[in-house]
């Protein structure tokens, strides 16, 4: 009797404590997963997009309220390598010393580099070449990159790098090909900007 009634004690009792096993044991790999997921994004990095970063840059800028700075930037562009010395006084940029000679090019004070900060984030991957009426070719940007200063907040490199390549998924690029029974020349052609500032100091 004393056997049977211990047996029945077990099977009462221990379906209980099975149940808050299987419970405890869901719970655990809940847990364990949802730190595994944290672990991934502190150590990936879940980066703000461009236009965040810009924004909270230049209100960094805008808030220290600097007219007055002289500053000396460097310009790469196609292979060609040029530089500019600016003073800038009540926002007013002056040459101090200029030799770029690019016609889309004027002096670089900070709102002109955060003005080419926004063109090159917003720069699409790709564009068609030569045109968008005649896609044979496609412009594929490998790099749009944007790094602003971490205590005045103004831009203190952007880059743009891009290489022609054949538009293979195009309908222009084959029938080009069928017209001319050659391969359509679509480059390399790389092309490169830099634009990076070396100095810039405040000036009464």
């Amino acid at each position: 009797m004393m056997t049977e009634s211990l047996g029945e004690f077990v099977t009462e009792k221990g379906a209980p404590m099975r149940e808050i096993t299987r419970r405890s044991m869901v719970i655990l790999t809940v847990v364990g997963a949802a730190g595994l997921l944290l672990m991934l994004v502190m150590l990936t990095g879940v980066s703000a997009p461009p236009e965040y970063d810009r924004a909270v840059a230049q209100r960094r800028w805008t808030a220290l309220g600097i007219n007055n700075y002289r500053m000396t930037v460097r310009i790469e562009y196609r292979g060609d390598t040029c530089f500019q010395q600016i003073e800038v006084r009540f926002r007013a940029p002056h040459a101090l010393r200029n030799t770029c000679d690019l016609g889309w090019l004027g002096l670089m004070s900070v709102p002109e580099l955060f003005e080419l900060a926004e063109q090159v984030e917003q720069i699409p991957l790709t564009r068609c070449y030569p045109s968008e009426r005649w896609c044979i070719c496609q412009r594929t940007f490998t790099v749009r990159d944007v790094e602003y200063d971490a205590d005045y907040g103004y831009p203190t490199l952007v880059l743009s790098r891009s290489a022609l390549r054949p538009n293979w998924s195009g309908l222009d690029f084959w029938a080009r090909l069928l017209q001319s029974t050659n391969l359509p020349s679509c480059g390399p052609a790389p092309r490169r900007l830099t634009v990076q500032v070396l100095a810039l100091t405040n000036i009464p």
